[in-house]
């Protein structure tokens, strides 16, 4: 299922900017208003995708997407009332219109299989060594707190460097990290491909704050979607993580839990600092 959508996204999106290239060549070849809203239509949702995967810190989104969603939206219209004969533009916008439904709603969804339940104990993990990528080594969120003056740990797993979200994320917590410190929460973030993420994400308090997931590990199968990373991604990693984050005490036991159901729908870090006070009881 996970290739399936991954497939599916990827000629979905070229199919848009395709299509907003053939509007433009009809815009100057027929030099009807209505392609214009063509080229509105198809081009809102892969544009509006690119400026959140370039600048996370400055866009962000949600469930609808809503900038994108009413370009789309107005696009159609413009089709619409410019296409009297009910042409190729109004069927070109429609279609376009319910490719984007199928992928804000459908094929960037996240489905999880049966995870650690709250007063359970977080499972180990196998993690890649920054100097050895070859090498794993096991972690262990007891280990983690051990001895630390802390009320306990925020675990946080992200898709991965080539999602605009996960990105998002990392802003987000480059922005709040001392405010967790403050509470003495440390948080450790986990992920695919290390060496991808920008080199400000990987350099930063001493230790890298994404670490690199093994994703051949069967201790991390829970945590891993196997095919799942974007088609264009995978001359060097296919496989993606399922976006989760966790509230794990000082002894390892999960307090809280978070497992968004849409990949571009993550929680903010101040509504996860909300959830602190579980700690502390």
């Amino acid at each position: 299922m996970n290739k399936f959508k991954v497939f599916f996204t990827f000629f979905a999106f070229l199919w848009l900017w395709l299509c907003g290239i053939g509007a433009i060549a009809q815009c100057f070849h027929a030099r009807e208003l209505a392609w214009l809203g063509v080229l509105m239509n198809a081009w809102a949702l892969p544009i509006w995708m690119l400026m959140r995967f370039l600048s996370p810190q400055k866009y962000a989104g949600d469930l609808r997407e809503s900038p994108a969603f009413f370009a789309v939206l107005a696009g159609l219209a413009i089709a619409l009332l410019a296409d009297a004969e009910r042409g190729w533009p109004v069927y070109l916008s429609i279609y376009n219109l319910f490719i984007a439904l199928l992928y804000l709603h459908h094929f960037s969804a996240v489905a999880h299989p049966q995870m650690p339940q709250i007063d359970e104990q977080f499972p180990d993990l196998m993690l890649l060594e920054q100097d050895a990528p070859d090498k794993s080594a096991l972690w262990s969120a007891a280990e983690h707190c051990e001895g630390e003056n802390s009320p306990g740990l925020l675990v946080i797993f992200l898709r991965g460097p080539f999602c605009a979200d996960s990105r998002r994320c990392l802003a987000q917590i480059e922005s709040q990290r001392a405010a967790f410190h403050h509470r003495g929460v440390d948080i450790s973030v986990f992920s695919v491909s290390g060496s991808r993420w920008p080199l400000s994400c990987r350099q930063q308090g001493g230790l890298p704050p994404v670490s690199t997931l093994d994703t051949g590990a069967t201790e991390n199968h829970l945590f891993i979607a196997p095919g799942a990373a974007p088609l264009w991604a995978w001359g060097w990693q296919c496989d993606a993580v399922r976006p989760s984050y966790w509230l794990v005490d000082k002894e390892g036991y999960i307090v809280w839990r978070a497992l968004p159901g849409n990949y571009r729908a993550l929680p903010s870090l101040s509504s996860i600092r909300d959830q602190l006070y579980r700690l502390e009881e």
